[in-house]
């Protein structure tokens, strides 16, 4: 079976491992698969599916309803708890009543829900009587084939948008203490965050949506820092950050929670911090060992290649194909 969709595009991380890379990922298979900004309601008859995020804009959750009255499947992708999202998150606002009314009207909408783990997949099914597939977030297969540079002094850093000040406070006083007093370089990619921390050598790169330049800033670190805070929203994030940074050999001292927990093998692929002392305890090995950093780093890269887009396109194949088979599509 033959798909035929199209996938709605965003100029953001999220919709480009969620709606771009796996549109690309079924090509790859032999699929018309489109990631675009805009429908055309004038096509819409051509295609088997729609897959679409939470679709807070008015004219596309108007095409989503269009096309499920046509009898065709939409299929709503979801990589976020949006019922649970802390206060101290930049998006907090943003996710109003409004937004939220729209989510669980798609969510009603939806033939099948697409999510990035069973933690989300729980609360989608609270919410809905959809269908849902759990497809875990891939890296496209060429990060693994990105060279390192070799920095003049070792750098360490993390990447990441502006919704995770609550992450960043959460082993902020730790990272501050350690970092300060070692001989390393600190940078920032993303979101501005420096002014949480009293580090004399740290930089910041800005955020780049070309995401060829986006992996080039990741791929100058050598220690990677990813704090994640305890909490019901966290539960349901993906193991993002980890793989990105495992497929460029980056070794990662990462908080155990959530996603963490579950991809990092501690001591092989990357170590988890349970205690706030831990974050010191293991980025001085990282540090101190060049041995360790480059076997950690290669170990994790291992793991990546397991995790890619090219290796497991067939996993979105699979869900689509199977919510197709359940469509009685419409005629006339």
């Amino acid at each position: 079976m033959k798909l035929h969709l199209w996938a709605a595009k965003e100029e953001s991380g999220a919709t480009f491992y969620r709606c771009t890379e796996p549109a690309r990922g079924l090509r790859l298979l032999g699929h018309a698969a489109t990631a675009g900004h805009q429908l055309d309601p004038e096509t819409m008859d051509e295609l088997d599916m729609i897959v679409g995020q939470f679709g807070n804009n008015g004219g596309r959750i108007m095409a989503f309803k269009l096309f499920v009255m046509r009898g065709r499947p939409f299929v709503m992708e979801l990589d976020d708890d949006p019922f649970s999202i802390h206060p101290t998150n930049a998006a907090y606002h943003a996710w109003d009543e409004n937004v939220q009314r729209n989510v669980s009207q798609n969510l009603r909408l939806a033939t099948a829900v697409t999510v990035t783990n069973n933690h989300l997949a729980q609360v989608v099914r609270e919410h809905s009587d959809a269908p849902v597939h759990v497809l875990p977030n891939q890296i496209p297969a060429k990060i693994l084939d990105i060279p390192r540079p070799n920095n003049a002094k070792l750098m360490v850093g993390w990447a990441g948008s502006s919704t995770h000040e609550h992450d960043i406070m959460a082993a902020r006083q730790p990272l501050s203490s350690f970092l300060r007093d070692v001989d390393v370089d600190v940078n920032i990619i993303g979101a501005d965050y420096r002014h949480l921390f009293r580090i004399p050598q740290i930089t910041h790169t800005p955020w780049d949506y070309n995401m060829n330049a986006y992996y080039a800033s990741l791929s100058k670190l050598d220690i990677g820092v990813i704090p994640l805070a305890a909490s019901h929203f966290n539960r349901s994030k993906s193991d993002l950050k980890f793989i990105e940074m495992s497929g460029l050999g980056i070794p990662v001292v990462a908080s155990a929670q959530g996603p963490y927990r579950e991809s990092i093998e501690h001591g092989v692929t990357g170590f988890l911090v349970e205690h706030d002392y831990e974050w010191k305890k293991y980025l001085r090995m990282l540090i101190n060992d060049k041995e360790l950093r480059e076997q950690m780093g290669i170990n994790a890269r291992n793991y990546a290649r397991t995790r890619t887009t090219e290796g497991n396109a067939h996993l979105w194949e699979t869900a689509y194909q199977s919510v197709l088979k359940n469509v009685t599509f419409a005629t006339g």
